[in-house]
């Protein structure tokens, strides 16, 4: 599988399913909804990041991977590691 990329006129290759998180220094915008949400996102496993383009199927996988992993806390999904069988 090649990993699909998008190549500016700087030359800097960004993976399309990943958005930039910008940095900041102000804790009101680090605890915001839509830096929280580029957080979360962008540590979602790769197979459900690429459905993201069909809502019904990107809805349908993410809800598996919900039903399979319980997380309780923010903390605890992003120190998910999958682990392989």
């Amino acid at each position: 599988m090649i990993n699909e990329c998008v190549v500016f006129a700087c030359c800097v290759c960004v993976d399309i399913n990943y958005f930039h998180q910008p940095s900041v220094n102000v804790t009101k915008f680090q605890k915001g909804v839509s830096n929280l949400g580029t957080k979360v996102f962008n540590k979602l496993p790769s197979y459900i990041k690429i459905e993201s383009d069909n809502p019904k199927k990107f809805k349908l996988v993410l809800q598996e991977f919900l039903y399979k992993n319980s997380f309780y806390s923010l903390d605890e999904y992003f120190q998910f590691r999958k682990v392989k069988n």
